[in-house]
């Protein structure tokens, strides 16, 4: 039963199916696998993640450090903690939640609701206390230096997100050229020119965007492709 619940959580999981994939009539006809309802399924995630939780919970030291990210999927907001602590002379960087933090009316995204979520899920599904936080890691917005001054430790600084910072300002004056190419490249998106341009090559045009930082190189990289 064991090896027949794992052949199912290994089938979804790592092919990003639905949950109800077990269910499909599809599904159960061209396995081998024995056929399980998608309660049974939820069951076995549940208590996959519990023994994992608990597993980390004992090698996982008093005193650690957190990397902190976060990610935008449609409306639901999601916080990515990492725990980082040594176990022997190796270091371990063990995701500990990936969850949205908006669960109540009255959420919001500030720093305080950041560090009850910390607090909470550090203390309730592994038994640490907040306050042995050594320091964060994470991008230098305002909501993560607020963050490490609620909890009293410091801010390790994305290394990725200052260099994006620093190329900002290098880029700065090109900022008109810039422009210029981000809106020819829109235009080249549009539905007409983007049909024009299938008939020549099979590359497409790549937009700028804020939140991708190596953006600015591919669009302009792409663009002389596309010349």
């Amino acid at each position: 039963r064991s090896i027949n619940l794992f052949g199912w959580l290994e089938w979804i999981v790592k092919n990003n199916l639905p949950l109800n994939f077990c269910e499909s009539e599809e599904a159960r006809r061209y396995t081998k696998l024995d056929p399980i309802c998608v309660e049974t399924l939820c069951w076995s995630l549940h208590k996959v993640a519990r023994t994992a939780e608990a597993k980390l919970a004992a090698e996982m030291p008093d005193q650690f450090w957190l990397i902190i990210d976060r990610w935008t999927h449609g409306s639901d907001h999601y916080l990515t903690v990492f725990g980082c602590y040594m176990v022997g002379s190796t270091p371990s960087y063990s995701l500990l939640a990936m969850a949205p933090l908006l669960n109540k009316p009255g959420d919001d995204h500030s720093a305080e609701t950041h560090r009850v979520f910390l607090q909470e899920m550090l203390r309730m599904d592994y038994g640490k206390d907040i306050g042995k936080c050594a320091f964060i890691v994470g991008d230098n917005c305002s909501v993560k230096r607020r963050l490490a001054g609620l909890l009293h430790v410091p801010l390790v600084g994305c290394a990725s997100h200052r260099l994006n910072l620093a190329m900002e300002g290098i880029l700065e004056e090109s900022y008109q050229d810039l422009g210029s190419v981000q809106a020819l490249v829109i235009k080249l998106r549009s539905l007409n020119q983007a049909a024009k341009l299938r008939l020549k090559m099979s590359l497409r045009p790549v937009i700028r965007q804020e939140i991708r930082w190596s953006s600015t190189f591919m669009m302009l990289d792409r663009n002389l492709k596309l010349l």
